[in-house]
């Protein structure tokens, strides 16, 4: 568990937390916490790694990191994945 309160991720794989996103998706507050806790909890070797996958969504066929988002994971060393 995080300082900031516990981290749901929709998997966790041989000690690697992945976080999956449908659609384009921005870094809200929401989604700022969210590294915050991926970090801490790398730091503190609760978890390896974390890696966040996005995804085309059906409905309005965007999908991805916003530039900023993208930065803010690959500056805390969290893998970002686009299928």
């Amino acid at each position: 568990m995080a300082s900031q309160g516990k981290r749901f991720v929709d998997q966790l794989v041989n000690g690697i937390a992945h976080e999956s996103k449908v659609g384009y998706t921005t870094l809200t507050s929401d989604i700022r916490i969210q590294i915050v806790k991926d970090v801490e909890l790398m730091q503190t070797k609760q978890i390896q790694g974390a890696s966040w996958r996005f995804f085309q969504s059906p409905v309005t066929g965007r999908g991805g990191p916003s530039g900023p988002l993208r930065e803010a994971l690959e500056n805390n060393d969290i893998k970002v994945v686009i299928h």
